[in-house]
C-alpha cells in the first residue's frame, strides 16, 4: 500500500507541470470456463489530462508477461506520435509507470523469443526521442496493480 500512496504522491505533486508526461501500461490474461482472453491497453497524462489511450487484444495462448511487453511498445509508439506531432513543446520528463517488473528489467534486453519485436520497436522509438530532443528525460517506473491508480488498472 506505501508504494501505491509513494506514487500517487509523485503523481499529484507533477500532475500539472508542462514539463511532465505520466504514461500507464497494463495487461492482461482472464480465463473463463476454458477460453482465455488476452489484452493490453495504454493510457498518457499531461497536465491532469488524459491525452491519449489505446488498448487491443492480443491474442490467443499468450502469457501475462507477453500483453505487458506489448503495452510498453505501445506506449513508446504513442510516446513517440505524441512528441513529434504536438504543436506545443514537448515535455522534459516522461514517466512510463507499469506493474510489471519481470517487463521492466527486460524491455531493453531483446532477447529472442516472442516479445523481441515489442522490445526492438520500444528502444526505437524512446532511442529516436532521445536523440531529437536531448532535453528529454525517461524514467521506467514500477507502480503496483489494483491500488485504483488512474490508469493502471
Amino acid at each position: 500500500m506505501e508504494w501505491a500512496e509513494d506514487h500517487a504522491n509523485l503523481y499529484d505533486e507533477y500532475k500539472d507541470d508542462n514539463d511532465f508526461m505520466f504514461i500507464y501500461t497494463d495487461g492482461s490474461l482472464s480465463c473463463d470456463k476454458g477460453t482465455c482472453r488476452t489484452g493490453y491497453g495504454v493510457v498518457a497524462y499531461r497536465n491532469d489530462m488524459e491525452i491519449a489511450s489505446e488498448k487491443g487484444p492480443t491474442g490467443e495462448y499468450i502469457e501475462a508477461y507477453n500483453t505487458e511487453m506489448k503495452a510498453l511498445k505501445m506506449a513508446a509508439k504513442m510516446i513517440h506520435k505524441l512528441v513529434h506531432s504536438d504543436s506545443s513543446a514537448p515535455p522534459s520528463k516522461i514517466i512510463i509507470a507499469t506493474n510489471n517488473t519481470a517487463t521492466l528489467q527486460h524491455i531493453f534486453q531483446g532477447s529472442p523469443g516472442k516479445v523481441q519485436s515489442c522490445s526492438n520497436t520500444f528502444c526505437k522509438h524512446i532511442l529516436d526521442i532521445l536523440d531529437t530532443h536531448e532535453d528529454t528525460q525517461f524514467a521506467l517506473t514500477w507502480c503496483p496493480g489494483h491500488f485504483n491508480i488512474e490508469g493502471n488498472e
